[in-house]
């Protein structure tokens, strides 16, 4: 961090969610959980419907978005946006 530069906020753990592709994928999800005290707070782990669901209901519009430009196998989601780099 450079000089002047605000130190970012500490974010909890419910603010993210977390999205599978499949029922596996999130099974594989809840068992590395024991391995971080930070992914095993995020209660919100979650599987994706069908595009179809995505596509006609607007409650997921947020995950329209990425599922459009990829779907993969886990997103996360800080406050309903996608974590990207």
């Amino acid at each position: 961090m450079k000089s002047g530069e605000e130190c970012p906020r500490q974010v909890a753990a419910k603010e993210f969610e977390i999205w599978c592709d499949k029922e596996a994928d999130k099974i594989l999800l809840e068992s590395l959980k024991s391995a971080s005290k930070f992914l095993k707070d995020i209660a919100n782990v979650n599987v994706m419907p069908s595009m179809a669901e995505i596509s006609r209901n607007s409650k997921y519009d947020f995950l329209r978005q990425i599922v459009n430009y990829d779907r993969a196998d886990i997103c996360i989601f800080h406050e309903r946006k996608p974590i990207c780099r």
